[in-house]
């Protein structure tokens, strides 16, 4: 008999924490794309998806010059794959920048080509104020964009701001070395 309330328990919790995903999922339209006055501009506005960009009728094509102008290599990751699957990452940016036009696409070629879990990648697009109305960003404390923040456990353990120090590789593998 416990046996069963355990179980209807967890049947109960699950459904409550789909029930949530779903409902975040709702407040917000994922890859929105939308008129930025400012600069009489459709951008996109709001959380994305790495498919979201790729397919972006204002994105993708970034993509494709990246494509042609950037090849990741992964040799720096050797025997970090474990520690890097662990990271979450979030990348604040705006479609409307040219340091984001260039690096974003590039970061997402590298995350697919490590194997990334996509899932673990948040993705923020904002206006030319920099900011997603409706959603603080002030947590994130950042200035330029694109901002790519890495975290363990929840804890910051490196930032890109507009583009890296040395190169995209060697600068993740080094915030995860650091962090093993």
């Amino acid at each position: 008999m416990m046996k069963y309330f355990k179980l209807v328990f967890v049947i109960i919790l699950l459904s409550s924490v789909q029930n949530s995903f779903s409902q975040a999922n709702m407040i917000y339209d994922w890859n929105k794309v939308v008129l930025d006055t400012t600069i009489q501009e459709d951008i996109l506005l709001g959380y994305c998806t790495a498919t979201g960009l790729r397919d972006s009728l204002i994105f993708k094509e970034y993509f494709e010059v990246a494509k042609q102008e950037y090849t990741p290599t992964i040799e720096a990751f050797t025997g970090l794959m474990d520690s890097l699957s662990k990271v979450e990452i979030t990348i604040i940016f705006g479609t409307w920048c040219s340091d984001s036009q260039r690096e974003v696409p590039r970061v997402i070629m590298l995350l697919d080509e490590l194997g990334y879990p996509m899932n673990r990648l948040n993705i923020i697009a904002v206006n030319r104020q920099k900011l997603f109305p409706r959603v603080d960003l002030s947590n994130y404390n950042f200035e330029f964009v694109p901002t790519i923040i890495f975290y363990k456990k929840g804890i910051e353990i490196g930032r890109i701001i507009e583009l890296p120090v040395e190169t995209l590789e060697t600068d993740i593998s080094g915030f995860l070395l650091k962090n093993i």
